[in-house]
């Protein structure tokens, strides 16, 4: 049940109008519930087993406290959650390099990955730190410890919450604000528009150049290469809004994940930008503990080349996402060598202004552009078909975008499309901020409502007509 479809939103009515109309004691029990009959209805088979996966986790955390055998059962747990991982996700792929069909035949075929198991294990192994570190106490509440692995807002693809922070705001949740609710709204009105009005419109036109790159043109190609870095961020953004509008109307606050990200002026910046929670969980429990920046320059490399190539490990076992994390990693490496010799000169790295910001700009964005092709590619011969295509004759400007699904009718809808979605932003404050402002005013407001009710009609008459496109990170 995809988070843009009309299936989700009736459900979501339903745990809403249950969840407000019931005292406050019984809020975490409908919470769990919901996030089960969630799970149910997308792994029916797997339901029983990831709740009792949390419940190891949890109980792991009980026993967790202590140096001496509590770091033993950090260690075993931690080591348990990961090799699961590697085992349901990697063992299948990883075999097919080898010859033989033990792949296809033998158990491994049988493995079927549980929805969300990226995101519940590397949730899980922060909960089984942080306990190690002292840096909080075990969740003594099974029910909101199973929320923190399962609430079905944010079980499909995240945010990847901290646990002291997403626990904090079970234990604080007070009475329903409608701040909070306005705020929840809003992004499930601008997450609709990100992935039905723009991201899903792209896909279709871009899935037909990577899935047969060889029958488009070069202008195709390139336009396929721009375009899915513009499809990419409103998928996973819109997914982003749909999953804190929906924790919003339960007076939950999910972490924020994007912030703006192709205004970055280096790939370090952009990654502070872009998929927030995943990077925050790589420094902290990949990077830091390797030595982080504190160590010197050819151990800070290496630190940066591991943590990346874990990062695309972690997205798949594919060399296609191998290569993606090592580039990322490689680049910012060259950063950092670049910012240590400067600072060898004597010289200080500032941010830019006027044209010099927008060059780095777009430097950044080329690069993750280019980023983007082994990311999206299913191997590593479409990567190449997809980059040598652009210099095997350019075809018509006008028939390229027609054929990428770029029509007369779709340029004014995307430019109503980022008006709606900025109006929305003018009446949200900083994305990284918890809390709304009291309102848009005066003609922007009227402005705001009448863009936003003709949008709410054009959504539900796309709703009513079919099931938008999976998410794209729902596969990760």
């Amino acid at each position: 049940m995809a988070l843009s479809s009309g299936g989700y939103f009736v459900f979501l009515a339903v745990c809403v109008a249950v969840y407000r109309a019931l005292p406050a004691r019984f809020h975490d029990v409908v919470l769990l519930a919901a996030s089960v009959a969630f799970y149910l209805f997308a792994m029916p088979r797997f339901t029983v087993w990831i709740l009792l996966y949390a419940l190891l986790v949890w109980l792991a955390g009980i026993f967790a406290v202590g140096k001496g055998s509590g770091r033993v059962v950090t260690v075993l747990a931690v080591t348990g959650t990961v090799l699961y991982l590697l085992l349901v996700k990697y063992a299948a792929p990883v075999l097919s390099f080898f010859p033989g069909d033990l792949e296809k035949t033998g158990f491994f075929s049988s493995l079927v990955v549980p929805v969300g198991i990226s995101y519940i294990t590397f949730q899980a192994i922060a909960y089984l730190v942080e306990i190690a570190r002292g840096s909080i106490p075990p969740e003594t509440n099974m029910v909101r410890f199973f929320l923190y692995l399962l609430f079905f807002a944010k079980v499909t693809a995240g945010p990847i919450e901290p646990p002291e922070t997403f626990l904090k705001e079970l234990h604080r949740r007070h009475r329903m604000r409608p701040q909070k609710t306005a705020q929840g709204l809003l992004l499930l009105m601008r997450g609709l528009l990100r992935k039905i009005v723009i991201a899903d419109v792209l896909a279709e036109g871009i899935n037909a150049v990577y899935a047969n790159p060889a029958a488009h043109s070069g202008f195709e190609a390139v336009f396929a290469i721009l375009l899915y870095s513009a499809q990419i961020y409103y998928d996973f953004a819109g997914y982003t809004d749909l999953a804190r509008g929906s924790a919003a109307l339960f007076g939950i606050s999910l972490t924020e994940n994007f912030d703006k990200p192709y205004g970055a002026e280096t790939i370090r910046e952009f990654w502070g930008r872009w998929h927030i929670s995943l990077s925050s969980w790589l420094r902290e429990y990949i990077y830091i503990p390797l030595g982080g920046s504190h160590c010197g320059m050819f151990r800070r490399c290496l630190n940066l080349m591991l943590t990346f190539l874990v990062s695309g490990i972690w997205h798949g076992a594919s060399l296609t996402f191998v290569i993606w994390g090592l580039l990322h990693g490689f680049f910012q490496m060259l950063g950092v060598l670049y910012e240590y010799l400067m600072r060898k000169r004597g010289v200080r790295r500032e941010r830019a202004t006027g044209v010099a910001h927008l060059l780095r700009m777009g430097r950044t964005y080329l690069l993750v552009t280019f980023n983007w092709i082994f990311f999206r590619a299913d191997t590593l011969a479409d990567v190449w078909a997809i980059l040598t295509r652009p210099f095997e004759g350019l075809g018509s400007f006008l028939q390229s975008l027609k054929a990428m699904g770029i029509t007369a009718a779709t340029l004014p809808m995307f430019a109503l499309t980022l008006l709606a979605i900025r109006a929305m932003d003018s009446a949200l404050i900083d994305p990284l901020s918890r809390e709304t402002t009291r309102g848009v005013p005066g003609t922007r407001r009227l402005a705001f409502l009448a863009v936003l009710t003709v949008w709410t009609v054009f959504l539900v008459q796309s709703t009513m007509q079919g099931e938008s496109a999976t998410f794209i990170y729902f596969n990760f």
